[in-house]
């Protein structure tokens, strides 16, 4: 075909018969020589992250395996995905809370990314080895692959995460001496435990923070110690007692304002507010001291003119160094859509709503089911003008397509509506 094929899109419509639903390629931008990158329709993630790892584009080749005799691969009309943003680089899936891992080989100037792997966690997932998995194809060198019940993985698919979860990290095959990991948790859901990287050589643990963490390794491949069975991922309580951490904010003109309320604090020595330009890497604009009352409201202010997109989080620090965060919030001067509705689809149970010059008042949020049942409702108070606002989902949310829908409370008249998916 000349279009991409939306190979999860074949997967949902059972026209993948005795075929496992996951597929390998060949990224040669990889390292020096090349790196096979997978997908897995089943958990609908690619094991280097990439947000269109589920089409195959126009010419590329890819991997299958079959799982029975007599396999059949069936590709319709329907399968081709034509819009503009589907036609993406070969080498260039969002699902629930994840952990995205990077090998980094260290040399001079930037680091060269030679091998990624990445842990998803839902509901729908179980903490055995199957079709939800992929396993990992050895590149031919540096190497790196989650280890899940003795097998190497490049994507793991799991429950989410408790205390008694380890994830080890199988390298292999390396090529150079100074290395890094890079771990994104940018997209990982607290859930009551908060991932450590635990390092066995150096006898270390390190708290894995919201964001992009990287940690230096070297490795003496004459000491297997220096990086067979060296690291690993655990996962301890979070001992940080906000029971609720929801963050707002408003712009008007150049000036931003950022509040949070917290539900339930109890040893929590201050919030520090931290901004970003992209979504992933924040930095600290301003610190405000816990209250430590069983209700707390607080605001900041951003003078610094709010450029096209501004993001915006709290990190909540205990008075024994653990973190927490609130939602992310996002300040737009694109003002094209009234209203939007982020992450879609859902991460955790934190829904944002966007406005963008709406009009002073109270509206109303609505979530509602395939079958018409409303499943959650919240209503936001709007100062008017531009800004963002978290609601926390009621209920339990089963994986699925909803409707959200945006009332005006005085009018009752429907402002918005948009299908938000639930892996």
């Amino acid at each position: 075909y000349d279009a991409p094929i939306d190979f999860h899109n074949i997967y949902t419509n059972s026209r993948l018969v005795n075929i496992s639903p996951k597929y390998y390629y060949l990224d040669p931008t990889i390292g020096s020589t090349g790196a096979y990158v997978s997908y897995n329709a089943a958990s609908d993630v690619s094991s280097n992250n990439a947000a269109y790892g589920h089409l195959i584009q126009a010419g590329q080749g890819f991997l299958i395996g079959n799982t029975s005799t007599s396999p059949s691969l069936t590709i319709t009309e329907a399968d081709k995905s034509v819009l503009s943003t589907s036609r993406t680089a070969v080498f260039g899936a969002t699902p629930s809370s994840k952990l995205v891992i990077n090998l980094l080989k260290q040399g001079i100037g930037a680091n060269s990314k030679m091998d990624g792997a990445i842990a998803v966690f839902g509901t729908q997932f179980s903490n055995t080895v199957g079709l939800e998995d992929n396993t990992k194809m050895s590149n031919a060198s540096d190497n790196l692959s989650i280890i899940e019940n003795g097998q190497s993985l490049s994507i793991d698919a799991r429950l989410p995460a408790t205390t008694s979860d380890v994830l080890g990290l199988g390298l292999g095959q390396l090529s150079g001496t100074t290395y890094q990991l890079e771990i994104d948790a940018t997209a990982y859901t607290i859930n009551g435990v908060v991932p450590y990287l635990n390092d066995a050589y150096k006898k270390t643990s390190v708290a894995l923070t919201a964001g992009i963490n990287t940690i230096d390794f070297i490795v003496d491949t004459k000491v297997v110690a220096t990086y067979q069975n060296r690291f690993s991922i655990v996962f301890k309580p979070t001992t940080l007692a906000v029971n609720s951490l929801l963050a707002s904010a408003t712009a008007n003109g150049s000036l931003a304002t950022i509040k949070w309320n917290t539900v339930g604090e109890n040893g929590v020595s201050h919030f520090v507010v931290e901004k970003s330009i992209d979504g992933k890497n924040f930095t600290k604009i301003g610190l405000e001291a816990a209250k430590n009352t069983s209700t707390a409201s607080y605001m900041v202010t951003d003078k610094d003119a709010v450029s096209t997109t501004s993001y915006y989080r709290i990190k909540a620090v205990s008075t024994v160094g653990t973190l927490a965060y609130s939602n992310i919030v996002k300040l737009s001067t694109d003002h094209s859509q009234l209203f939007s509705i982020y992450p879609n689809p859902l991460i955790g149970k934190t829904l944002n709503v966007q406005l963008g010059n709406v009009v002073a008042g109270k509206y109303s949020v609505s979530i509602t089911n395939a079958l018409g049942q409303r499943v959650s409702e919240s209503t936001l108070a709007h100062a008017g003008g531009s800004g963002s606002q978290a609601i926390s989902v009621k209920g339990n949310l089963v994986a699925g397509v909803y409707q959200v829908t945006i009332r005006s409370t005085e009018s009752k008249q429907v402002v918005y509506t948009s299908n938000l998916s639930v892996n």
